[in-house]
């Protein structure tokens, strides 16, 4: 941690651990995720013992996509850093998180962050294209930087991604390359595939967002309507 800091942001964390939708297979499509709290719940600890107010901690029937989509309120318009680990699947409608009993479109809801941690499977499953689906109108200009997994991520208990990303924002590290590295260090890359998108004004503000932003100076809201993007593995 920077020697005499304080983290002045402003962080939220959503989790699902079991999952009640209809149908005689769900549970085999829905498996329940004994172990999804872990990464959030360490690395809101790191970030909390550094100053950062943690806004909610929510989970399972506590949460649904009502909460962010605007139909009861948008709790996502209130922070710096949302970190979510469920089940996530690419569809054909785009990226979408499963909450307890019903789903979320982060890309149709105007998502509002600075920073957006989606710890599921399938941010992205054709990067070269779904990336780049992160430049639609509808996502809020203060969103910078997305993070998460090509491909499927690993919920085990010892992979403590979480702690390891917190540690590495606090000692100063740009957020998109700790991610990577924080993903690749706990669990075999065989199995998880990182993935860190920056979200900029132009080729250039991207590329800068995704190699020098870091958790204590995080970028201002972008100014053009049209967005191009930055990403790595």
């Amino acid at each position: 941690m920077q020697s005499g800091a304080n983290l002045a942001i402003d962080v939220g964390a959503v989790w699902c651990t079991f999952f009640k939708r209809p149908g005689f297979f769900s549970p085999l499509f829905h498996r329940a995720l004994e172990n999804a709290y872990r990464n959030p719940s360490f690395f809101t600890s790191e970030l909390r013992d550094a100053g950062a107010r943690i806004c909610f901690a929510y989970c399972d029937e506590a949460i649904g996509a009502q909460d962010f989509d605007g139909t009861t309120r948008k709790l996502d318009d209130e922070l710096d850093l949302l970190y979510v680990a469920t089940h996530g699947e690419s569809t054909s409608n785009g990226y979408k998180v499963l909450f307890h009993a019903d789903d979320w479109y982060p890309k149709q809801t105007g998502l509002a962050p600075v920073v957006a941690v989606f710890d599921t499977c399938e941010l992205t499953k054709t990067p070269e294209i779904d990336a780049q689906k992160w430049t639609l109108p509808t996502i809020n200009k203060s969103l910078r930087i997305v993070l998460g997994f090509d491909g499927a991520a690993t919920m085990a208990r010892g992979a403590r991604r979480g702690e390891a990303f917190a540690k590495l924002l606090l000692e100063g590290h740009p957020i998109c390359p700790a991610w990577l590295r924080a993903v690749h260090s706990t669990t075999p890359h065989v199995y998880d595939k990182a993935i860190a998108i920056a979200i900029g004004d132009d080729d250039d503000d991207a590329a800068k967002v995704f190699e020098e932003t870091t958790i204590w100076q995080l970028p201002g809201s972008r100014r053009q309507d049209f967005a191009t993007v930055f990403w790595r593995y």
